[in-house]
């Protein structure tokens, strides 16, 4: 996390932010507390610090520690838009309602940049307020037309619109641009399954499984959802994938449900429609950022 100079500060803890940055920045996160933590002693009223320290205790999973540290953050009323983000991101994640006025602070106060407007969009879109998510989403993409994660972000939003093409479009074009990422082939498939495509949708559930070899559950949603069309090799080849993968990454009661459907295409489509499409949509539309 950058930080900015919202009020003079020592230049020891200004060493010692740039040093927790790169800890973070190499996932060194349990390094990153522990000093951060001995500098909250001495600075237990600097924003910057308190938001850095929060979202290394969100990594290392301690959630109560975490929204204390970005409450107290918030409270200190920082003008920084890098440590309004972080804060915001960290609320939102924890359903605090003030993540809506440090997200629009950061975005207000840095207009040419796209990051706060592609993170206040997808917080919109997630509270519902669609018309001022496409609008912050939108400006993002203006500013960064590049960025994959920013059209997967923008897509959801024009799903959630119903403007479903415009939807299909944006994340046929980021997976495009992004050749390593599953999720907006992930969210495509989706869009046509629901949509009735449910050979265009295995396709893409599979391209995706591919990208995301050791996701046991995206292989189980690709093992499935090619049963469903008779496609007896792609099928087994994802499902064992799935196999060896659990119970780290997917339901191992999932893999026993499932077993046997790999040769019934009428109940794999049945089981993606009630269990797994409604779960893996859920995950897939849930922003990128908390």
């Amino acid at each position: 996390m950058r930080h900015g100079m919202e009020r003079p500060r020592p230049s020891s803890l200004d060493e010692a932010l740039e040093r927790a940055a790169r800890l973070a920045d190499e996932g060194r996160w349990d390094e990153a507390v522990r000093l951060l933590a001995e500098q909250e002693q001495a600075h237990p009223h600097d924003a910057t610090l308190l938001a850095m320290l929060g979202v290394a205790a969100r990594e290392l999973g301690a959630e109560g520690l975490a929204y204390d540290l970005f409450r107290r953050a918030w409270a200190e009323h920082p003008e920084d838009p890098t440590v309004l983000l972080a804060i915001g991101a960290g609320l939102a994640a924890l359903d605090d309602p003030d993540a809506e006025a440090a997200l629009r602070a950061a975005a207000l106060l840095a207009p040419q940049d796209a990051q706060p407007h592609l993170v206040y969009g997808s917080y919109l879109r997630r509270e519902g307020q669609l018309e001022s998510a496409l609008d912050q989403l939108e400006r993002a993409h203006a500013l960064e037309p590049e960025s994959s994660l920013v059209l997967t972000e923008l897509g959801c939003a024009l799903w959630a619109a119903g403007r479903m093409s415009e939807a299909a479009e944006a994340w046929a074009a980021a997976a495009a641009l992004d050749p390593a990422e599953p999720r907006p082939l992930v969210l495509y498939g989706l869009l046509r399954w629901e949509q009735g495509e449910y050979e265009e949708a295995a396709a893409s559930f599979l391209a995706a499984a591919a990208r995301a070899p050791e996701d046991g559950e995206l292989q189980l949603l690709a093992a499935l959802a090619a049963a469903a069309q008779g496609w007896g090799e792609p099928a087994e080849q994802a499902w064992e994938r799935a196999e060896r993968l659990a119970p780290v990454t997917v339901d191992a009661a999932w893999l026993l449900e499932t077993e046997d459907l790999l040769a019934d295409a009428t109940a794999a489509r049945q089981w993606l429609d009630e269990t797994a499409v409604p779960a893996v949509r859920h995950r897939y539309l849930e922003p990128a950022f908390w």
